[in-house]
């Protein structure tokens, strides 16, 4: 039984694809001589790639080479674990992961939140009501039989002497302030006092972002006269996972950043302006070193909360 592979399914975006670490953990501590293999999408490779306990990643890419039924049936079948899956998670259980789980051939499939369908052949779990994170771990009892751990998400990152040399400053704070959805960006006023206080505290200042809307998000701070590194749209995800590690912490409005960092065991400051989905993304003060922000949005009790987070004075 120890040589089992386990398929975990998780098409989705960046933090999901981190939330999913602690399912493969829990195979793992069952299962210590089994293959985990991570399928994901293109654009997120590394962030499958580098966190424990995953063994192998395949990269599915839905909305390049692989879109279609046809490319699908083409990956399913030249796929090398291909009749040789043990059992497959399917994270979310959407249509193409539950599809393409069964094209593998995988034995026994555990989907997620998806509805009953004739593709799931194993009794599925209830996690209605609980966070993510938690929700992935649960589907890990349906295959070992026993209760699953709440445990911290890891990312590991190699030391660059060189990578290191180039961006490390003392004291250095990492900012993640947009995220192409205005339910969730920071104000442009308050991103603007917050960073105008850490520069007058003499903090250096690195901004993390992706897309055009990162980049104008960027532009308007340096018009209202804000100091700071811009790394928008400069970074790949373990790029990103290093700059995080060399810095004293971060403040972030987005989800997939503050679980890079939390998976780092980096401080983390959340805040959240939409609330509504607080239950399922905030990271657990229980597991890593984090506060959230979340009532008084304000500059000055975003900047007192994170001195106070990272021991500043």
């Amino acid at each position: 039984m120890d040589e089992q592979i386990f398929l975990v399914v998780n098409l989705s975006c960046f933090g999901d694809v981190l939330l999913t670490n602690s399912l493969c953990q829990n195979l793992k501590l069952v299962y210590p001589n089994s293959k985990v293999v991570f399928c994901v999408d293109k654009p997120f490779e590394e962030a499958a790639k580098y966190q424990k306990d995953v063994d192998d990643v395949i990269v599915f890419d839905k909305k390049g080479k692989d879109k279609g039924f046809i490319n699908l049936l083409k990956y399913a079948f030249n796929c090398k674990y291909r009749n040789k899956i043990d059992a497959s998670f399917v994270i979310y259980g959407n249509s193409r992961g539950l599809i393409l789980s069964k094209l593998l051939g995988a034995k026994r499939i555990v989907a997620g939140s998806a509805k009953k369908t004739f593709l799931i052949n194993t009794p599925q779990p209830n996690y209605s009501g609980v966070p993510q994170k938690r929700s992935n771990e649960l589907l890990s009892e349906v295959i070992t039989g026993k209760k699953s751990l709440d445990l911290p998400i890891k990312y590991f990152v190699d030391n660059d002497e060189n990578f290191k040399s180039e961006f490390y400053k003392e004291n250095a704070i990492t900012i993640c302030f947009e995220a192409n959805n205005e339910t969730k960006d920071m104000p442009i006023d308050t991103a603007v006092e917050i960073i105008q206080k850490l520069n007058e505290d003499g903090k250096t200042i690195y901004f993390v972002g992706a897309g055009i809307s990162a980049s104008d998000y960027a532009n308007q701070l340096r018009m209202n006269d804000c100091n700071f590194i811009d790394l928008s749209n400069k970074t790949t995800i373990n790029d990103l996972a290093k700059v995080l590690k060399m810095t004293k912490g971060l403040i972030s409005i987005d989800t997939g950043v503050m679980h890079l960092a939390c998976a780092l065991n980096v401080p983390v400051l959340s805040v959240f302006f939409n609330t509504s989905i607080m239950e399922r993304w905030v990271p657990s003060k229980e597991l890593y070193k984090t506060d959230v922000v979340f009532e008084n949005v304000t500059a000055e009790n975003i900047v007192n909360k994170f001195y106070n987070l990272v021991k500043y004075e």
